[in-house]
């Protein structure tokens, strides 16, 4: 049974999968060329290179945050287009429709294919590890992105060097954490899943496998307090920069932005994983036809939609370091001592702007 023939759930189901893939490979040509200009004018440039520069005071680039954001949204087209092929092969046997991990869809319709259903099991269990381990590194990206570029925006906007070790450490723990629980979870599923056709996917093993469904579950609680972090840390810089920034910074009204935006998708986003987590433990299938199509939107929207729109937000900060303030700062010339004298002597500039050094 051929996609065009199921319901018009699963069809929607199956487009907004596609639909995710292909927005985010949008995303991901826009962000390769925007990070193209700004290695050729400056923004792009490692740290290290600006004392070759004219700036007068050295900034992060928009490197490390365009480094985080291509990672997420290539792992974000893989598992879209693999949950897409899921799709289209479940929609020929007798199967649930995996949405996420920990929830799928009931099929409510008799496929027409004849054939044994077994020969989908192989490629459908396969294709659900790829989109699972695409997941693990997606989640990994999404906080790495967050924290490093709210400190990178806060240090541009204040000078005040972020972000610190505190902060290093900190987050290198919880995307390590999020890598090795997702991964161990992961592996374990593997080496249970069995083989050929007889081969199990991997939400099949979440739901039958209490040693994968345990370190699933640790895995999805350590992604919820992972990114419930980095947004209180992008809140936290959000207001050192108002407390310290320079008067008409762009860091601070790109940091702004970016802040009042991610921080409640993000965080509705996780209320929406603890519910994935409890409905682990129940049987979809005894719920009405309704209740499961509500509930299968609300993941996609709120799930991949959400992560979608993280990284939209993302690139849209990464383009804030390009901006004409950012790239072009004032400089203090040694020589010229009238120019000097109209700021003090003790003057320091940060985003272009002069700030002045009242100490005597």
């Amino acid at each position: 049974m051929a996609i065009s023939s199921t319901t018009s759930a699963v069809q929607a189901i199956f487009a907004l999968h596609v639909a995710t893939a292909g927005c985010a490979f949008l995303l991901l040509s826009a962000a390769g060329l925007l990070l193209t200009v700004q290695l050729a004018v400056g923004p792009g440039r490692p740290k290290i290179f600006q004392k070759f520069t004219k700036s007068a005071t050295p900034k992060h680039s928009s490197l490390p945050t365009h480094l985080f954001l291509m990672a997420g949204l290539s792992t974000l087209i893989v598992a879209y287009a693999t949950q897409a092929a899921i799709v289209a092969l479940q929609s020929s046997i007798n199967s649930p429709f995996y949405i996420t991990s920990a929830y799928a869809y009931p099929s409510y319709t008799t496929p027409t294919d004849t054939s044994p259903s077994t020969q989908y099991a192989k490629n459908i269990s396969i294709l659900s590890f790829l989109y699972q381990a695409a997941n693990i590194l997606l989640n990994t990206a999404i906080v790495g992105a967050i924290w490093i570029h709210a400190n990178h925006l806060q240090n541009n906007g204040t000078g005040i060097r972020e972000p610190g070790m505190l902060s290093w450490v900190w987050n290198a723990f919880w995307m390590t954490a999020i890598l090795g629980i997702g991964f161990a979870s992961w592996a374990v599923g593997l080496a249970r899943r069995g083989s050929g056709n007889t081969a199990l996917a991997y939400p099949t093993l979440i739901a039958q496998n209490h040693i994968v469904r345990s370190l699933y579950v640790a895995y999805v609680c350590v992604i919820i307090a992972a990114s419930t972090s980095s947004t209180l840390e992008a809140v936290l810089c959000w207001l050192g920069i108002r407390a310290n920034g320079v008067a008409g910074s762009r860091s601070k009204s790109a940091l702004t932005r970016f802040v009042f935006l991610v921080t409640p998708i993000v965080w509705v986003r996780n209320a929406f994983s603890v519910a994935q987590i409890v409905i682990i433990y129940y049987n979809e299938n005894a719920w009405s036809r309704t209740t499961n199509q509500a509930l299968a939107f609300l993941f996609i929207i709120f799930g991949e939609l959400s992560n979608l729109g993280i990284l939209a937000l993302v690139l849209l900060g990464a383009w804030s370091f390009g901006m004409k303030s950012d790239s072009s700062p004032t400089v203090v010339k040694e020589g010229r001592e009238p120019n000097r004298s109209s700021y003090g002597d003790n003057s320091s500039y940060v985003d272009g702007i002069p700030t002045h050094d009242t100490t005597i």
